[in-house]
């Protein structure tokens, strides 16, 4: 059973979907993607917060190499200090839709070293019940 229901965080999926569409087609990198940088309005209407880690990439296939980010929602490229650009957005998105379904991000462990070690390696767990 999901955490959220599967139709509304598809919804907000699609919200969120179109929220970064929006900022890559004007070069802009979140790199903090997460629950909490994502807010609702009384109508449903999903909002991207907190742009502090953000950055305007001046072509759209710029990369950058800064390790930022909070832990269970980065990338592996960011986690490796390999150079990313604005796909590591898209792990985000993943990551919080995983969230979304299940009540907590894809790759969390007790520690934040093992849950770079799993995002790195890319193993997680999907619930059996999952469509």
């Amino acid at each position: 059973t999901s955490f959220i229901e599967e139709k509304i965080v598809a919804e907000y999926i699609r919200q969120l979907a179109i929220g970064i569409e929006f900022m890559q087609s004007r070069g802009i990198m979140h790199r903090d993607l997460k629950l909490s940088n994502i807010l609702l309005t009384e109508t449903n209407v999903v909002k991207i917060i907190d742009f502090g880690l953000a950055v305007q990439l001046t072509d759209l296939t710029e990369e950058r190499e800064t390790l930022c980010g909070t832990p269970n929602y980065i990338s592996p490229e960011v986690i490796l200090n390999k150079p990313y650009g604005l796909q590591a957005d898209l792990w985000s998105l993943g990551c919080i839709m995983f969230a979304m379904m299940t009540g907590k991000p894809p790759f969390e462990c007790a520690t934040v070293q093992d849950t770079l070690v799993r995002i790195k390696s890319g193993k997680f767990q999907t619930p059996g019940d999952f469509s």
